[in-house]
């Protein structure tokens, strides 16, 4: 395979932070604001889950 172009892998980058951060932010919404449905922060969690393995991904990848 062809290295990727740093612009790239800045952007996979942030997107992976984007998605922990952002499903932190909506767990911790979640639980602490009265919502109806508080099992539904299961959802921010795979969201939560796709971003670490998309950051092991990244790091792999640097490294190959």
């Amino acid at each position: 395979m062809g290295k990727s172009k740093p612009v790239l892998e800045m952007i996979d980058l942030i997107g992976n932070l984007l998605y922990i951060f952002l499903s932190i932010y909506f767990i911790y919404y979640m639980l602490t604001n009265e919502i109806e449905f508080r099992y539904l922060a299961i959802v921010p969690c795979f969201f939560f889950i796709q971003g670490i393995l998309g950051l092991v991904a990244w790091k792999r990848r640097k490294e190959a």
